[in-house]
């Protein structure tokens, strides 16, 4: 019976610790920017411009994202919607969606490189190049080479692995503790039940040897 009610503790704890996991696990879920490297959009000075950040959803639920500028990185674009710029939600499907930033009158200060963030993720650099077509000249965006963002995204990826990784760990750690646990107890019980076992024959064979001695004598 006690050997049963171990199996019942380690298959409950087992369940109890994937289900923990598998919580975790969703907590650290970051929604995923698709941004393709080098995406550049071209306009005309005075024209409308819509660029935008794609986004794969985390849980089905929309994240909070911040479209930035390279050269100020620390302004939030959303914060500012003027008739200028303006920032869009559009829903695709359950799963995916669409943040768009939107120049309604271009102009040339508006050359540069943009980051759509959220949720922990950065995405790829989106440049503007911004043309004056009455002088052929081009606004081309200062691009600094955005070495974070590809050293940020591999980071970010491995400690969601280290995570994941320590939750399993953690898992088997646990299971072979029940195990063990639970192997001591059954060899416990079955010495306990030898002693037992032992102490009732030990009065029987001290009653045999008695009535032998006592059968020699007659």
């Amino acid at each position: 019976m006690r050997l049963e009610h171990h199996w019942i503790v380690l298959i409950w704890s087992i369940w109890t610790v994937q289900f923990l996991t598998t919580e975790a696990d969703d907590d650290e879920c970051t929604p995923e920017l698709q941004v393709r490297r080098n995406t550049t959009y071209k306009a005309n000075l005075g024209e409308k411009l819509r660029i935008q950040c794609p986004v794969k959803l985390c849980n089905n639920s929309p994240p909070t994202i911040c479209w930035s500028k390279v050269e100020e990185k620390n302004i939030c674009l959303n914060d500012n919607n003027t008739n200028h710029i303006k920032t869009e939600w559009k829903r695709s499907n359950l799963s995916t969606g669409i943040f768009y930033l939107l120049f309604q009158n271009i102009v040339s200060s508006d050359s540069g490189g943009y980051q759509c963030k959220g949720g922990g993720s950065i995405s790829h650099v989106i440049y503007v190049n911004v043309y004056d077509m009455g002088t052929n000249d081009t606004h081309k965006p200062v691009t600094n080479d955005t070495n974070d963002q590809s050293e940020t995204e591999p980071a970010d990826r491995f400690l969601l692995y280290m995570y994941s990784a320590a939750g399993i760990g953690s898992f088997v750690i646990i299971v072979i503790i029940i195990s063990v646990i639970c192997m001591q107890g059954c060899k416990g019980k079955s010495r306990k039940e030898k002693q037992k076992e032992n102490q009732v024959s030990y009065p029987y064979l001290s009653m045999t040897s008695s009535l032998n001695v006592y059968a020699f004598k007659i």
